[in-house]
This record gives C-alpha cells, structure tokens and sequence, in this order.
C-alpha cells in the first residue's frame, strides 16, 4: 500500500524573526492530499499537530525527542484573499484607540475571571502587543 507523503521545513520570515536570532524552523509532515501543496520557496501558512517523536534507530533513547508539525491544512500566502479584519472590526478598533483610557480599559479586560493584579495585566499585555517593529 503506498499514499503520498512529504516532509519538509519551514522556517518563520526573516523579517519577523526577532532582531540578532537566526529565523527559527521546524520540519512539517503532510499526507494524502496535502503532499506537494507547498513548494521550496513558497509561502505557506500550515496549520497542524505540534508533536514530539522519538529519534529513529537505537536501543536506547537520551531523552531528546524533536517536535514536528503533522500538517491538517496547507495555504499559499499569495492563495489568501479573505481580510483579517473586517471593516466593523477596523471601526471598532479605531473607536477604542481613540479612547484617553485605551491602555487602561485593555488591562481591565485581560483575563477578565481574574479579578485585581492590574499591574500583573499590564505587564502582560505590553509583552502581548510589544514588538520589535
């Protein structure tokens, strides 16, 4: 019995790895249909099972199992039409950054079932919207 199988990596966008680090990677399996959806040099976005496997060959192991990525959808970045946003969302958004409370008002509303630690929230939610760009 055969099926179509391929592994391959992937690695994150340069320009999105954070500054002085080599762009992370990890290797991907796909099966069935989704072989030979992502060619080398596309951009993809995989969506997958995260999932450690142990090393092949050997009597013993040490430990160390590498994570893969088992893929369950495959899309061309250039394929994505559909808008992250729409433009309800857009106003809204606009609407709340407007506010002089902004900061203040996402704070409050992080981890809502958790009541006070205001600047626990805050702590968090700087390193939730932070970036290096």
């Amino acid at each position: 019995v055969y099926k179509d199988y391929q592994k391959f990596l992937i690695q994150e966008a340069p320009e999105a790895a954070p500054a002085g680090q080599i762009p992370r990677s990890i290797e991907v399996i796909c099966e069935d249909d989704l072989a030979d959806k992502a060619k080398p040099g596309d951009r993809v976005q995989v969506t997958g099972v995260y999932k450690s496997f142990p090393k092949n060959g050997g009597d013993f192991t040490d430990g160390i199992w590498p994570a893969r990525l088992i893929a369950t959808n495959i899309t061309l970045i250039k394929d994505m039409t559909e808008a992250p946003f729409v433009s309800d969302d857009v106003k809204n958004i606009k609407m709340v950054a407007a506010r002089k409370d902004a900061f203040e008002l996402l704070a409050r509303s992080f981890a809502p079932s958790i009541c006070g630690h205001e600047k626990v929230k805050a702590g968090l939610l700087l390193q939730m919207i932070g970036g290096t760009e």
